[in-house]
């Protein structure tokens, strides 16, 4: 426990600062809005950076700059997205009938808010992850530990891309399928993004994970591969020397 705290308390609390920074600061909005940035931050962030990020004892930058991308974006959109989600939830489980003049122009500039965090969000995360691990290096912070695991880095970054991409699979799934087989709003017929959202995370997740272990897998085999051909390569061609003429 020790070694995991160590490990994981700066990036922790740095972005748990930056979460309370965006977060809604208006009381009567309830405490997801107040607190729900930070407590995704102190949530995620522990796991994903004790065994994806430094599982070996150094910081990984690439891993590092993944890692603060999928936190910073979820930090912005989970607490803004979970209420909303649950809120929909009641009505289309109640059957109440809900009219809103504003409904469909809210659910367009909600959508976009959503899909233009991924890239403005994950940048800014990925620099901040990238900037913790380049200072852990630097200071030692991190404690060796563990042997390098290729599947479940592969299983963790698959996941994570996969969670990126979540808000793209929405949109293209509320497109293609007809209402009657997405979570629409009794009255006003207006798709639940959030419920989709959550639904296409559910499922691509799981699946980002696999194909990542495949994919490290894959590329495993294909190294090993040339590294077995450059050594017999090397084998069948003896160096040639040089031989000298006598008087």
């Amino acid at each position: 426990m020790l070694r995991f705290l160590r490990n994981t308390w700066l990036p922790t609390v740095v972005f748990a600062a930056l979460g309370q920074l965006v977060s809604h600061s208006d009381r009567s909005c309830g405490w997801i809005y107040r607190y729900g940035s930070g407590l995704v931050a102190v949530v995620l962030v522990p796991p994903l950076w004790r065994w994806f990020v430094v599982p070996e004892g150094r910081p990984c930058i690439r891993h590092a700059a993944l890692t603060g991308a999928v936190i910073a974006y979820l930090v912005f959109t989970l607490p803004m997205m979970m209420p909303w989600g649950i809120a929909d939830a009641r009505l289309i489980l109640s059957g109440k009938k809900q009219y809103a003049e504003l409904g469909g122009l809210a659910l367009g500039f909600m959508v976009l808010l959503v899909l233009g965090a991924v890239p403005v969000a994950g940048a800014i995360g990925a620099g901040i992850g990238s900037l913790l691990a380049l200072v852990q290096r630097s200071t030692r912070a991190v404690v060796e530990s563990a042997v390098p695991d290729t599947r479940r880095d592969g299983a963790w970054g698959g996941g994570m891309i996969a969670c990126l991409a979540g808000p793209f699979t929405a949109v293209l799934t509320a497109l293609i399928l007809p209402p009657s087989m997405l979570p629409t709003i009794p009255g006003d017929r207006n798709v639940s993004f959030p419920l989709v959202l959550m639904s296409a995370w559910i499922l691509t997740i799981p699946v980002g994970a696999l194909l990542g272990v495949g994919w490290v897998e894959r590329w495993r085999r294909l190294a090993a591969r040339h590294a077995q051909a450059r050594s017999s390569g090397a084998s069948s061609n003896p160096p040639a020397f040089e031989t000298g003429h006598g008087p």
